[in-house]
């Protein structure tokens, strides 16, 4: 980014530094007349928030930094977490920050608060200034405040208590991809694509996807070398293949720096990148006179397949399914029950009215509204094209990968504001050319785009809450149970082993001392299996579980509906065999000692 383009010296340039600063203040005044309590922070927090909060906790209390283990579930093993700590870096600091001035507990709830608006702060800037320089400051103002009223960003990802890692991911893939449009500095501008790539993919693997298209995108510039695309692509190869192995280096304890994760940043993964590295950086090879587009497009792809090929042996095991590890009962209650890991079409299928308001309407709508407009309106600048065709290939391919599972939507949040910048100022630009036929166009996208999501908010973020909830079983299950001060509650009695649901499982964990047997992560089958089969199973089947994992108590929420088996029966308050109630004055929690005499 040049000097120049941050000069603000013209009157739209200072109502752009004015919009940002509003736009900011109105996030900011969004969450300030909220409930700031944590049990109304932490009740809409899911399962991996308040799962990185005990991370963090632990990290900070003294637990190893390469150690990434969670005692307080399933003791004394605990639960292994695929997580980078990373993260922890900035909610930590934070933490101890705050705790300069506050007690622990009042420290840590408001870190949970700040770390997602600071978050949101910069990804309002980093889409403003980024859609004002490749668009214009009229599309810049607009994609900010797409931000602040698109409930799946500023109401669901980055509102207070969401800690776990989608926030982090959607600012590094927005930050990476305004970089590598960027006209000028390419050098620069490939490094930052490369640092911020290595980074998100260090964050999770959800964005594989993403970077592959963004690699691709940034071969075919170089190919034709606009804006200086040679020297970025050979700025974000490096900085991207160094970035990722010293991030797999630093978070990783030096025993286990060759083995084979499939579910986190590990030797296979590092050996894709390298590869795609060396044959993205193929073309220098060439003699001058070869480097033209078909032969450095034909030398890239053929090392890089060759270089896959060559390591297949050691890519192919992270091919399988990522559950295929876990016992054949576990896998069907993860495809039936968990809705991230759903396909979009499964998940239009069972909840068609949120799909329809989550993706089909608004994706379909924005990106017809930008297509149209690029090819009909061929009086913009050649730059503006030059953006908007690249927004549109990546919106693609994250459109595509959501196919494959939910949670992939995250990948479309970097181009939807920038692309609804580009359709909804139109109208303002092409009126004042006296081009009323695309401008009366683009006013009808404008009310589907900005009203439709006003209006459709709450459902949204329903539906955002279900979908990015890895814990998200049995929809509604414990809603109203998995509160800090309810959780708290609990400890009048001595520290015990507790059987919950899977919902209840992090958070007792996170807010009182006793030790939860269950939790949503692929790497402990036992974990998930805690959850969800005992409590559907009859009476003398729960008690038998309980007693092999032993637990001490049975918590449940009362009025939930565990299936048809025991554990519906004890949340109805009827008397189960081999429980007996234990009276705390925790309503709704439900908490039953395991008898051991139990006939």
């Amino acid at each position: 980014m040049t000097t120049a383009t941050l000069q603000i010296t013209e009157p739209k340039d200072r109502l752009f530094l004015l919009a940002t600063c509003l736009i900011v203040l109105m996030c900011i005044a969004r969450v300030a007349v909220r409930d700031l309590g944590a049990d109304a922070v932490f009740s809409s927090a899911d399962n991996d928030d308040v799962m990185r909060l005990l991370s963090t906790r632990s990290w900070l209390t003294g637990q190893s930094w390469f150690d990434m283990t969670q005692y307080g579930v399933l003791p004394p093993e605990g639960v292994s977490l695929h997580w980078t700590r990373y993260i922890d870096l900035g909610l930590g600091g934070l933490v101890a920050l705050f705790g300069l001035f506050v007690p622990p507990s009042t420290a840590e709830l408001w870190a949970v608060i700040v770390w997602p608006v600071l978050l949101l702060g910069a990804l309002i800037v980093v889409t403003g200034y980024g859609t004002r320089r490749l668009v214009s400051p009229m599309a810049g103002i607009i994609a900010m405040f797409m931000i602040f009223v698109w409930a799946p960003i500023s109401l669901g990802y980055f509102r207070p208590g969401r800690v776990d890692h989608h926030n982090v991911q959607i600012l590094l893939l927005t930050i990476a991809t305004f970089a590598a449009l960027w006209p000028t500095a390419p050098t620069r501008s490939g490094v930052i694509v490369g640092a911020a790539a290595a980074l998100s993919v260090t964050t999770g693997l959800e964005t594989v996807f993403f970077l592959v298209g963004l690699g691709l995108l940034l071969v075919v510039q170089a190919a034709w070398n606009r804006d200086g695309a040679r020297a970025r692509l050979t700025a974000f190869s490096l900085s991207v293949a160094v970035g990722s192995t010293v991030l797999h280096l630093g978070q990783t304890t030096p025993s286990q720096w060759l083995h084979a994760m499939c579910d986190k940043l590990s030797v296979p993964y590092l050996l894709v990148i390298w590869i795609g590295a060396l044959a993205a950086l193929s073309f220098w090879a060439l003699p001058a006179r070869f480097r033209q587009p078909m032969p450095i497009l034909c030398t890239t792809g053929g090392i890089a397949a060759l270089g896959v090929l060559a390591a297949f042996p050691m890519l192919g095991p992270c091919l399988a399914d990522p559950y295929s590890h876990l016992p054949q009962d576990v896998q069907a209650l993860i495809a039936g029950n968990v809705i991230e890991a759903l396909p979009l079409t499964a998940f239009a299928e069972r909840y068609p009215l949120d799909a329809l308001h989550r993706f089909q309407l608004p994706f379909a709508v924005l990106l017809l509204a930008a297509v149209f407009l690029l090819l009909e309106d061929r009086t913009r600048p050649a730059k503006v094209a030059r953006a908007v065709g690249p927004l549109l290939f990546l919106a693609l391919i994250g459109a595509m990968a959501s196919f494959l599972q939910i949670r992939q939507a995250v990948l479309l949040a970097p181009m939807v504001p920038a692309l609804a910048g580009y359709a909804l100022a139109q109208p303002f630009e092409l009126r004042a050319e006296g081009r009323d036929r695309l401008a009366n166009f683009g006013l009808i996208g404008a009310t589907l785009l900005v009203v439709l999501p006003i209006a459709a908010g709450e459902r949204i973020v329903r539906a955002l809450q279900s979908a990015s909830d890895s814990a998200a079983i049995a929809e509604g299950e414990d809603a109203n149970c998995a509160l800090p001060s309810l959780l708290a509650g609990l400890d009048r009695l001595p520290s015990a082993r507790v059987l919950s649901s899977i919902n209840l499982g992090p958070k007792l964990a996170a807010f009182s001392h006793h030790a939860a047997l269950t939790a949503p992560y692929h790497r402990s089958a036992e974990a998930l299996a805690n959850g969800f089969f005992p409590f559907r199973g009859d009476a003398a089947g729960l008690h038998s579980w309980a007693q092999e994992i032993s637990a001490d108590y049975v918590l449940v929420c009362e009025g939930s509906a565990y299936g048809d088996g025991a554990g519906t029966t004890l949340a109805s308050g009827e008397q189960v065999a081999g429980f007996e109630r234990i009276e705390l004055g925790v309503e709704p929690l439900m908490l039953f000692a395991v008898v051991s005499d139990a006939e």
